[in-house]
């Protein structure tokens, strides 16, 4: 990729914001497009996509900059951040140790396959709960964490995976969304420093990585807004609500097959 071009990594940003902070994977998604389009190693894909999520990480913070201003004088939203990134940045890392040793076609095939599983259990997520961010205790956050550190595999949605958890522990659905944001945003941020500071990327400068960056920022603004519209509306229709994000996640594995 020619370090003067900047219109790949605003294309891959855009696309990678606008996808996060739905439940369909927007790391395998694009994984994909690195490596099938851009012929890009799956080893540099994986770590890219990973660290493109600073921006929109960043964009979650400004969607939920009350929740986090609130966060400084409430404990309990503090243990909804900190608890599932601790627990599962661990099992993230050991997953990723094995991500970057597949070879192309398995690493595709593995993202298509994991898209479909990430369906399948937001499918089944059908729970008419009400709890909400105040009611989640220890055990749920671990769960959460455990949940979260399993989608460091490309495909496994992980606002998607995330959601359907809080769902099954009986969680409000727009509560649900909210958590998962919060987690996501400590979660997904550290692991894009993580990236940024530990690998170099093959003909990459400054101002393509600030470029997909900002790119991703933006994107992930209208992402994460429309998420919460979709939660709002289908509040009380849990099942119409889980039917909508599994068949964006199934619909978003066939690339990965073709």
């Amino acid at each position: 990729m020619p370090t003067e071009n900047l219109v790949e990594p605003i294309l891959i940003g855009l696309l990678q914001g606008l996808l996060e902070w739905l439940p369909i994977s927007s790391s395998g998604q694009l994984s994909l497009i690195l490596t099938q389009v851009l012929e890009v190693s799956p080893a540099i894909a994986y770590r890219l996509s990973i660290a493109s999520h600073l921006g929109t990480g960043l964009s979650g913070a400004i969607i939920l900059r009350k929740e986090l201003l609130r966060a400084l004088r409430d404990l309990k939203l503090v243990e909804i951040i900190i608890v599932p990134v601790i627990v599962g940045a661990p099992l993230a890392l050991l997953l990723e140790k094995q991500v970057t040793s597949i070879n192309g076609d398995f690493f595709n095939f593995m993202i298509g396959a994991l898209l479909i599983v990430t369906a399948i259990i937001v499918y089944k997520a059908r729970s008419s709960g009400g709890r909400k961010l105040k009611d989640l205790t220890i055990t749920d956050l671990i769960i959460l964490g455990i949940a979260q550190g399993l989608a460091a595999l490309p495909g496994l949605s992980r606002s998607g995976i995330t959601i359907a958890v809080l769902l099954l522990r009986r969680v409000d659905p727009i509560d649900a969304v909210k958590a998962s944001f919060l987690t996501g945003i400590a979660a997904t941020g550290a692991a894009a420093l993580y990236e940024l500071i530990s690998y170099s990327f093959e003909n990459w400068n400054i101002s393509m990585a600030a470029a997909l960056m900002l790119a991703s920022l933006l994107a992930g603004l209208l992402s994460a807004k429309s998420m919460l519209v979709l939660a709002q509306k289908y509040n009380r229709e849990i099942t119409v609500f889980a039917a909508i994000i599994g068949i964006l996640a199934i619909i978003s594995a066939i690339p990965a097959f073709l």
